[in-house]
């Protein structure tokens, strides 16, 4: 076919089917849409015969607006100039990610994020703009948020923020969604919270009721895990926090370690280190939360009430040394040792406690008007048990020293030392810190408090008082030191002493030997002596016995041989006087008798002619003794 373009009829024809072709094309184009795997199309619908007859943002019954399904990929057919197609990329969502709708039901007053759509026995997917819309979701800043993954989300309806970017369709409300995204960053809200083992997360609801009058905190709620309805899993699903009856404000359940996806729109997390408390300490608690409880303290005890764990007040168990996840906010831990510490009345000494930091030396006026200043160093303890009790009495032990102990002991020293002169201060300071200790520490037991010891320094002046002080003091060390000079003198005597005992002892012992033969020698000769003694006793015995039976026996013979010679004189006198009467006459007889009889005695006699035994008085050789040992052993002579 041949065309003829310089013939006008021709002209027409020809541009008439050139822009009918381009309307094809258009018109194809228009009706046919592909979308690549890694996108999704949000539609916009351009017109539509059905008039608008609700005034929101997403158009649910085919009148014109933005669509709320969405085109995935692949090719599509429209109809033709009836749609836009708004191709958006996957969301990525690398930590946290917020949801602010357009549309939806109002928030209630009072409400601060808006509530997701709920379906009873279904989820509702953040991809399903129809489902949300259809299920009473509500327009605002959403309290659902999406965790770590990809998305295709209708961002005509919500506007995503991420930590990369805001994915959203403008409709020129950006202000508002960039003061949101400075909001999350601000408190770091596209990150989870994480909590290692020495921390604690202090949670700040910004949603829900208000708190009770009277009430500072939240308490506790949906913590059972066996009521799924309630259970929020560590504020992680705010709808069942509000429904368990968890209320705005701080909370008083704390996160622990682990790894949470809080909604930072909803809740703000205060990141603190838990309450270490050491070996030598415990912990009283008072607790700002929980039930009124009834006092459990001790009959006799009248400071004040203590009630039991978990009830509002100072509970009467105190925390054992350990890592404890408390709440600041809830409750206070005071921290009491419950090992001895000392406490010092000193200008430019103070303990690590720093207890005594408020503490100065005492000055003090004696009886004779001295005026000497003293430190002194008090040592305290403190039971576990009591603990709670010193703490219910006087709110911390910093007061405890400043408003109690200081004056306690202050006052007791001024009354004690007054009544002393200064010289009987000084030498009776020993006695005064004995005093102090019972007398104090019976105060101080009272308050439950026990005192172990007191230590009393050196008094001293404050150099205005011309030196008599230390001129006193003076006085007492030159008398020291004279006394240690005596107590040396001493020492060095029994030194000497017992140096000369040891000299002996060790001289002894070198000669023991010898000293043990002589000791020998001597108990052998002091043996023999006596040996020898009894021995002579025992002869000398003998012979008085045999000398006496000798005698006897000389006494019984001569009175027989008496007798004899008696019967032998009569018979003789009878004979004699018959024979004198034949001799002659008496006078003849007589003497012929004598001749006859020396004849016969010196024949028959055993003793000598010659005396062997001389017996003489004062002066005379030997005795009675000796005579009669010489008589018994002269040769051939007979004891008497």
């Amino acid at each position: 076919m041949n065309l003829d373009f310089g013939n006008p009829q021709n002209d027409i024809l020809y541009g008439a089917g050139l822009l009918g072709v381009v309307i094809l094309i258009k018109l194809i184009s228009s009706s046919f849409v592909y979308i690549n795997n890694g996108s999704y199309g949000v539609v916009e619908k351009i017109w539509s015969f059905s008039p608008r007859k609700r005034k929101n943002f997403i158009s649910l019954h085919g009148e014109p607006g933005f669509e709320p399904d969405l085109l995935y990929g692949g090719i599509h057919f429209l109809f033709p100039f009836m749609y836009r197609v708004h191709k958006q990329r996957m969301i990525t969502v690398k930590g946290i990610g917020y949801l602010f709708s357009r549309d939806g039901k109002p928030m209630k007053e009072g409400q601060a994020l808006a509530q997701f759509a709920e379906k009873p026995g279904e989820d509702i997917s953040v991809s399903d703009a129809r489902a949300f819309l259809l299920n009473g979701g509500q327009q605002g800043p959403q309290r659902q948020i999406l965790r770590e993954g990809l998305y295709a989300i209708n961002t005509a309806l919500f506007a995503v923020f991420t930590e990369e970017a805001i994915f959203t369709i403008s409709v020129g409300e950006d202000t508002i969604l960039k003061k949101i995204d400075e909001q999350i960053k601000a408190v770091d809200g596209y990150n989870p919270i994480i909590l290692d083992s020495d921390g604690v997360g202090i949670v700040t609801v910004n949603d829900g009721p208000s708190l009770e009058h009277g009430e500072i905190i939240a308490p506790t709620v949906g913590t059972d895990r066996d009521q799924l309805e309630f259970f929020h899993n560590s504020f992680q699903s705010i709808e069942k926090f509000l429904k368990a009856g968890g209320r705005r404000g701080r909370q008083e359940q704390v996160l622990v370690e682990g790894r949470y996806y809080i909604n930072r729109l909803f809740a703000n997390v205060e990141i603190i280190n838990k309450e270490v408390i050491p070996v030598g300490f415990v912990g009283v608690v008072n607790s700002y939360a929980g039930l009124k409880g009834g006092d459990v303290s001790a009959a006799d005890y009248t400071h004040g009430e203590l009630v039991d764990v978990k009830q509002k007040g100072i509970w009467n168990k105190p925390l054992t040394p350990g890592k404890y996840a408390i709440n600041p906010y809830a409750m206070r831990v005071i921290q009491v040792p419950t090992t001895n510490f000392v406490l010092r009345w000193q200008a430019d000494s103070v303990e690590e406690s720093g207890f005594d930091k408020n503490l100065t030396e005492i000055k003090l006026i004696t009886s004779d008007a001295y005026e000497p200043i003293i430190g002194l160093s008090l040592v305290l303890h403190i039971t576990a048990n009591d603990a709670p009790y010193v703490i219910q009495q006087f709110a911390g032990l910093q007061l405890l020293v400043d408003q109690t102990l200081d004056t306690i002991v202050s006052s007791w020293f001024r009354d004690a030392v007054q009544g002393l002169k200064m010289l009987e201060f000084i030498s009776r300071r020993g006695d005064l810190q004995t005093r102090a200790t019972e007398e104090i520490g019976a105060k101080l037991l009272r308050y439950r408090l026990s005192l172990q010891q007191i230590m009393l320094g050196t008094p001293h002046s404050d150099g205005k008082d011309g030196g008599k002080i230390q001129n006193l003091l003076n006085q007492l060390t030159e008398r020291e030191l004279a006394a240690e000079q005596k107590a040396t003198f001493d020492a060095r005597k029994l030194t000497a002493e017992t140096e000369r005992g040891y000299n002996e002892a060790k001289a002894i012992a070198e000669n023991q030997q010898a000293l043990t033969g002589s000791k020998i020698s001597i108990d052998i000769a002091q043996n023999n002596g006596a040996a020898t003694l009894a021995e002579k006793t025992q002869a000398a015995h003998a012979i008085v016995v045999t000398a006496e039976a000798d005698a006897k026996k000389v006494e019984l013979l001569g009175a027989a041989e008496a007798k004899k010679i008696t019967l032998i004189g009569t018979a003789e006198a009878s004979a004699a006087a018959a024979q004198v009467e034949a001799w002659g006459g008496a006078e003849i007889a007589l003497r012929r008798s004598l001749a006859e009889f020396s004849k016969e005695g010196i024949i028959n006699s055993k003793f000598a002619l010659v005396p062997q035994i001389q017996l003489g008085g004062a002066g005379a050789p030997g005795s009675l003794a000796d005579a009669l040992a010489a008589t018994a052993l002269v040769k051939g002579a007979s004891p008497l």
